[in-house]
């Protein structure tokens, strides 16, 4: 069982240009997810960043990391902060990137858990 102050998240990368999978102007399908994807190259600099300040990465696309790590390292990192009420399904989102991040991170969204009812 996982620590209770852990947090999965997803993590957007930037491609070279700073752009990222968030400026598409149109939702992301199957069809579409890959087109605009990083080269295997820019993944794997931005994931060793990412992993040299602590974090896990569990998993990748072309566009997302899913990564991992105890609260206080995510909120040390990445000054997480509460979702807008415009976006109900994002629980926590980054409030600053780093600057030895900024040019590869776009953002990191932490997405609320299933509430079970007894």
């Amino acid at each position: 069982m996982p620590p209770a102050d852990e947090i999965h998240a997803q993590l957007v990368m930037k491609r070279e240009d700073g752009s990222s999978i968030l400026d598409a102007g149109q939702p992301s399908t199957s069809e579409n997810i890959g087109q605009a994807g990083l080269p295997e190259d820019r993944i794997a600099r931005i994931r060793g960043r990412v992993e040299a300040l602590g974090f896990v990465v569990s998993a990748q696309d072309p566009n997302t990391l899913s990564i991992s790590g105890a609260r206080e390292l995510f909120d040390n990192v990445f000054a997480m902060e509460p979702g807008s009420a415009d976006e109900p399904s994002t629980g926590l989102h980054a409030g600053g990137i780093p600057s030895e991040l900024s040019d590869f991170v776009a953002d990191v969204f932490v997405t609320p858990g299933p509430e079970f009812f007894p």
